[in-house]
């Protein structure tokens, strides 16, 4: 329903959305609401935010990029009568920053009324409202995305500072904030060749760990978990050949839907492979793995 929903939002700004925005979406890494509302309500606004950035977009890949939620009430109040009701005003402040950066890029907040029988009714019922077409939150998507790209097009600055993400052994913010640089940005080669060691030796680090937990998802008969676990190994480093068997298992095993997230390793199997788009997928895997939702 949400991205149905926000399909008529996309026909609105199809002309303002710009093409360099078809490239990374914006991840949803933190949420605050009041200590009084129910836990799930973070949730659900994380989840119903993050269909928007990403539909918008176009993407469902991630960098360095980030947005934080914060959902504060500005007003309430009960409505006594036969059946008592709660009207609840929200304000929703999204802030879009990147930590690899150090840098904010603008932030929105909109606002909603809900009402139920219940205050955790009312806020529900706010909850959906932004299911609605929201323009102003992306304008300021649109915006914050451009105001990014002109960052990471920055070379003269971008280059000492993933020097220093180096140097302080920031190796997952290096890493996420490199999937930024496309082949088009001009800093692409000098960034490819500053992070290619860095990338081999964290695939290095994390392989036998993967591999492990793949094979213990197989046995557990959770094929679909496998092939995501396996997806963070790029098939071109060859990291063990014992993650080359287990994704022979698979491909034996496993239905179409459940080799989705092992497409690079197909693809590079038949000679169709994209080192860049292959190298971004798994980046945003691990992005998305160092991410932790209470």
């Amino acid at each position: 329903m949400v991205v149905l929903r926000f399909l008529l939002l996309l026909t609105l700004l199809c002309t303002c959305v710009p093409a360099q925005l078809q490239s990374l979406s914006i991840l949803v890494k933190e949420v605050e609401v009041p200590a009084s509302e129910n836990r799930s309500l973070a949730i659900e606004l994380r989840a119903l935010i993050q269909v928007q950035i990403d539909s918008l977009t176009e993407s469902q890949q991630y960098g360095s990029f980030s947005c934080k939620l914060n959902w504060r009430v500005t007003d309430e109040r009960a409505i006594m009568g036969m059946a008592k009701k709660f009207i609840r005003r929200f304000v929703l402040k999204a802030t879009f920053y990147d930590d690899a950066l150090g840098k904010e890029f603008g932030s929105v907040a909109v606002t909603v009324t809900g009402s139920g029988s219940s205050k955790a009714a009312a806020a529900l019922n706010a909850l959906e409202k932004l299911e609605e077409p929201q323009k102003k939150l992306a304008q300021a998507i649109i915006s914050a995305k451009n105001d990014h790209q002109n960052a990471t097009s920055n070379c003269s600055e971008l280059l000492p500072l993933m020097d220093q993400l180096i140097t302080e052994r920031r190796t997952a913010d290096l890493l996420a904030l490199s999937n930024h640089i496309g082949p088009t940005n001009t800093c692409h080669g000098k960034v490819n060749t500053l992070t290619a060691e860095v990338y081999q030796e964290q695939q290095a680090l994390e392989c036998s760990q993967l591999i492990r937990a793949a094979k213990l998802q197989l046995v557990a008969g959770n094929i679909a978990g496998a092939s995501r676990i396996l997806s963070r190994l790029d098939p071109e480093l060859s990291c063990d050949e014992k993650a080359d068997e287990l994704v022979d298992q698979l491909v034996e095993k496993a239905t179409a839907g459940e080799l989705r997230p092992l497409d690079w390793h197909l693809r590079y199997r038949s000679n169709n492979y994209d080192r860049y788009a292959a190298r971004r997928y798994i980046i945003s895997q691990l992005v998305l793995n160092s991410v932790r939702y209470d």
